[in-house]
């Protein structure tokens, strides 16, 4: 866990959970609209009608998830996930995606915390039908903004929690740049 960043060892001290760095996760976010803005682009070059149809059913099985009994979040967290992968598979960049997962560490707690907290998985579903619109109607520049409002939304959302429920979650960094994005 060491090694991963989820923990650090003190001498003579203890094993403590690391904090979140808000700095980190800018950065992540920053990279993964970067290079998930760069795999669309491909992607509406290449994408086929089965292709097409894989993000249409994941958007369905997101909608479907949210209405089972005992719905968890972790549940809608992990079919987003999915539905992203889909156009990186389809343009053979799965290996920038599992880089991307691998070194999201900050990022990954954070949006876990934020699925605890976001109510409105339908605004989420939303977006996603969005962004499948724009990928049908081949829409890159729409798509481009979407995207990164989509992947940005979360911090803007729980800006207050940030600073007021989850302070002691966090790093201590400096306010000048804190929200800006």
């Amino acid at each position: 866990m060491q090694e991963q960043g989820f923990a650090e060892t003190i001498p003579y001290r203890g094993t403590y959970v690391t904090l979140l760095s808000l700095d980190n996760i800018k950065q992540m976010i920053y990279m993964r609209v970067a290079v998930e803005t760069m795999v669309l682009r491909d992607f509406l070059e290449v994408q086929t009608p089965m292709v097409i149809e894989d993000i249409r059913h994941s958007i369905a099985q997101q909608r479907a998830v949210i209405r089972e009994p005992g719905f968890e979040p972790e549940q809608f967290y992990r079919m987003d996930a999915q539905m992203h992968s889909i156009w990186f598979a389809a343009v053979r960049r799965q290996k920038l995606w599992e880089m991307l997962q691998a070194q999201q560490l900050h990022y990954t707690r954070f949006r876990m915390l934020d699925f605890i907290t976001e109510t409105d998985f339908m605004r989420i579903i939303g977006e996603h039908e969005d962004l499948f619109s724009m990928i049908v109607d081949k829409n890159e520049k729409g798509l481009e903004e979407a995207l990164k409002e989509h992947l940005y939304y979360s911090m803007k959302r729980m800006r207050r929690s940030i600073e007021v429920d989850y302070k002691d979650y966090f790093e201590e960094e400096d306010e000048e740049g804190r929200f800006v994005i």
